[in-house]
């Protein structure tokens, strides 16, 4: 248990020095893996804030929302909680 809480908190800082320092896909792929790897990696919602505030403009894409990220994070934190539950 205790090698876990490390193993999270080590997850927590890669992938906030990644958020500076590579490209945002990067960054969605390492916080991914860690929800798929952590139960209830809340933590991933803190950094779908920070990755929309640095890489996200208002485009007609999206029409003018910038939290694409974040909606995605909680979408795959449902999903994951959700299949985890029926796989065990």
């Amino acid at each position: 248990m205790m090698k876990k809480n490390w193993l999270r908190i080590a997850s927590y800082f890669v992938i906030l020095a990644s958020l500076s320092s590579f490209p945002w896909w990067v960054t969605l792929a390492l916080t991914a893996a860690a929800i798929f790897y952590f139960s209830r990696y809340y933590e991933a919602l803190l950094f779908a804030v920070i990755m929309d505030v640095f890489y996200f403009l208002p485009t007609e894409k999206f029409n003018g929302f910038i939290l694409v990220s974040f909606v995605f994070i909680i979408v795959l934190l449902f999903v994951t909680e959700f299949l985890k539950k029926r796989m065990v």
